[in-house]
């Protein structure tokens, strides 16, 4: 008989001592994988308003080109602004982003087929694009 009451005992205090080495790790893990999504949430927010600084940069250097009459460097920075535009919508959960970019991606052709004549009216377009991203995206 104290041969099964020393086991039980020394069961009841293993498990016991298991569960005090367990839980504090166990805390001490739930809160760090808090703190990882709370900062991946800040990396993805960052990342988000670096895109559209990036689409934003990338069309006031063809406002910039247009107004130096180099329609063909602002037809390149248009260019990489649209093939970029459509996907920076898709992943944003802004709606003022996504809707600037939407009003952007509907004068896409007028912008591309402006610049690929030199036409000087070009610059309304690019302006008011430049300008709805500006406010969009003021200090991303």
């Amino acid at each position: 008989m104290p041969n099964r009451k020393q086991l039980l005992i020394l069961t009841v205090a293993v498990t016991v001592a298991l569960l005090v080495g367990y839980i504090p790790q166990f805390l001490r893990a739930r809160g760090l994988q808090q703190e990882l999504e709370t900062v991946r949430q800040q990396l993805n927010g960052c990342q988000s308003r670096n895109r559209a600084a990036a689409l934003r940069d990338m069309m006031g250097l063809a406002y910039l080109e247009v107004n130096q009459k180099n329609y063909g460097v602002a037809g390149q920075h248009a260019a990489r602004f649209f093939e970029r535009a459509g996907q920076v919508r898709a992943e944003t959960s802004d709606p003022g982003l996504q809707n600037a970019l939407g009003q952007a991606m509907s004068r896409r052709d007028e912008i591309t087929a402006g610049l690929a004549r030199g036409d000087s009216a070009v610059t309304a377009p690019i302006e008011t694009t430049y300008r709805e991203l500006l406010s969009a995206a003021p200090g991303a």
